[in-house]
């Protein structure tokens, strides 16, 4: 019995130390892909804020400024089937949100003062980049998790927000990860490996691709693409790890009933990614957004129905008083 006990000892300690210490001798070598300025497109510009390079796209010009954020593992890409129908109105600002596009990805060694990645930095990032871009307020639009973006830039500085387009939100504040899974990813081993777990899903990336989609069939070819340039980038491994793995955590739902802006919410029909119920929910909670849903469209609808997207949008924003000059409407 003892000599059972003892080998039973000897196999958990084995175990434990390959635990603790196995995943560091994986070696983890920094992705050396092209650089920013590389992979770059003719329209393509880049500013430095806060210590960290942006890399943005401008349309139109004049007022009203329409600051446009993508989602999740997206890009200004998202938005290029709109935004030069947007900028009739005004000057349209696309921009890659920290980890994402051709937005700088520092390793976290080189990060600064803060974390670039962190939810709770998206925001006050977003200002200052209106700041250093000359506007001191903008109409924001929001696609899945850059509408949470523009929800708590709202929160954070009322006066800068004029109103809101938020399409598709994801509204972040209730939590409902698991606790096991938010110790382990922050673990030292998990984290020293993060990188390639994220590699190892690149060949399904078409596929969360087409989940998005209501229609995968109708997707133009430039589509997979342009998700699949922002994986050439020095670095996107770790800055889509960093993001996955920031600790910040963002009270929205809490929150978005004080809102004073107007804000339209659009959600596709067929979204398998958000539930059209949560942009149901956050109607109920402020009087002063409006819902319209988007038949036959998943979870960008800005790519699979733009036209259908303008449509509801454009009306929307020139109801609005002193937002659009009177010489946009048509």
């Amino acid at each position: 019995m003892r000599r059972f006990a003892r080998a039973v000892a000897l196999v958990l300690a084995v175990l434990l130390v390959l635990l603790t210490f196995g995943p560091f001798l994986v070696p983890v070598y920094p992705y050396q892909g092209r650089t920013q300025e590389e992979l770059a497109d003719p329209d393509s510009k880049f500013i430095a804020v806060r210590g960290l390079q942006f890399h943005y796209k401008v349309y139109g010009k004049g007022e009203p400024l329409f600051l446009l954020l993508h989602g999740f593992g997206s890009s200004t890409f998202t938005w290029d089937r709109v935004a030069p129908t947007l900028a009739g109105l005004g000057t349209v600002v696309a921009y890659d949100r920290p980890g994402f596009g051709l937005s700088q990805r520092p390793l976290r060694p080189d990060w600064p003062d803060y974390n670039p990645y962190d939810a709770t930095e998206q925001a006050q990032l977003a200002l200052e980049l209106m700041q250093a871009l000359g506007f001191e307020k903008a109409v924001l639009i929001g696609n899945s998790a850059g509408g949470g973006v523009a929800l708590d830039m709202a929160l954070k500085d009322p006066q800068a927000v004029q109103a809101m387009v938020l399409v598709s939100p994801a509204v972040s504040g209730e939590n409902r990860s698991n606790p096991f899974v938010d110790w382990l990813i922050h673990t030292p081993q998990v984290e020293h490996l993060g990188p390639l777990f994220v590699r190892a899903l690149v060949p399904r990336l078409q596929s969360a691709i087409a989940t998005a989609w209501h229609d995968p069939a109708s997707m133009p070819s430039d589509v997979v693409p342009a998700y699949r340039k922002s994986l050439a980038a020095s670095n996107w491994d770790a800055g889509l790890w960093y993001v996955t793995s920031a600790p910040g955590q963002l009270d929205l739902w809490g929150q978005v009933g004080s809102l004073q802006q107007p804000a339209l919410i659009v959600h596709g029909d067929d979204d398998r990614i958000i539930p059209q119920s949560e942009s149901r929910r956050l109607v109920s909670l402020n009087s002063r957004f409006t819902f319209v849903p988007l038949a036959g469209l998943g979870h960008v609808p800005q790519e699979e129905g733009p036209q259908a997207f303008l449509d509801v949008v454009l009306p929307w924003l020139r109801k609005i008083p002193g937002l659009v000059p009177a010489v946009s409407a048509p």
